[in-house]
């Protein structure tokens, strides 16, 4: 600690830091609130961090201007930084430009593609490896198909999507949903009120030139070639939230045309 201290600067704050993958946040073992201001300018380890604007902080979390993006991680030292300098500010607002520009997102989203569909790939060779009783090539191949998943979703949270403003993206995602509900579809009533299957059908072309099934968990990145024993239940509440969802969209016309 002393030695990263010496190398990279800082002063050390008490207590110790957690940080979680996809979390605009750190949690700490202590109350940090009266160290730590709005626009202060924290590391850990060699990744810098500002604290959020807004007054985003508890006895046990702070809240960042920036999204962890690497696994979860625990037992971190945090350290406060003095402010930046004016090289360092327009450098970090230029890497952000380019990082939100057209260019890299459509990078990032075929590369993100790239490594799901290498995941398909695996789970495709591992159940094969399953049938001709290869158990440890299996395990190889499954352990290839969930470094892909993780890699993909590490890399899919540097999109733009997930880099706006809580407030923004509920917005729109409000505006959205109202549109899809407007057009009576089962699948975007589900994902207003949260409900429906956490898994996605797709097909895709085998060895042989058949098409061939296949189901995606969109919270985990699991891939299974067998029908999910809960898919056919995630139909039927699917259909129920869009016919609750469909009311509660026709009342709010209504109020809105009555005022």
């Amino acid at each position: 600690a002393l030695l990263d201290q010496a190398r990279r600067g800082g002063a050390r704050l008490p207590g110790r830091v957690a940080l979680r993958e996809g979390k605009k946040r750190l949690f700490a073992t202590e109350d940090l609130s009266a160290l730590l201001g709005d626009g202060d300018r924290v590391r850990v380890g060699p990744w810098y961090f500002t604290v959020a604007e807004g007054g985003h902080r508890g006895p046990d979390y702070v809240a960042l201007d920036q999204m962890w993006h690497l696994p979860d991680a625990e037992g971190l030292w945090l350290y406060k930084m003095p402010p930046r300098t004016r090289i360092e500010h327009y450098s970090r607002k230029t890497r952000e430009f380019l990082q939100t520009s057209q260019l890299v997102q459509g990078a990032l989203q075929w590369e993100v593609g790239l490594q799901r569909k290498a995941a398909v790939r695996a789970v495709k060779l591992a159940r094969k490896a399953r049938k001709r009783n290869n158990r440890q090539l299996a395990k190889i191949l499954n352990g290839v198909s969930q470094r892909r998943v993780a890699v993909a979703r590490r890399h899919s949270l540097l999109l733009n999507k997930h880099q706006k403003n809580p407030d923004e993206a509920k917005q729109e995602e409000v505006k959205k949903n109202e549109v899809e509900l407007d057009k009576a579809e089962v699948k975007a009533a589900s994902a207003y009120l949260g409900g429906g299957s956490n898994w996605e059908e797709k097909e895709e072309l085998d060895e042989d030139g058949n098409m061939q099934k296949f189901w995606v968990n969109k919270e985990t990145g699991d891939i299974t070639f067998d029908e999910p024993a809960d898919i056919n239940v995630d139909k039927k509440l699917a259909l129920e939230a869009f016919e609750k969802a469909k009311k509660e969209l026709e009342e709010k016309k209504k109020k809105r045309a009555a005022d």
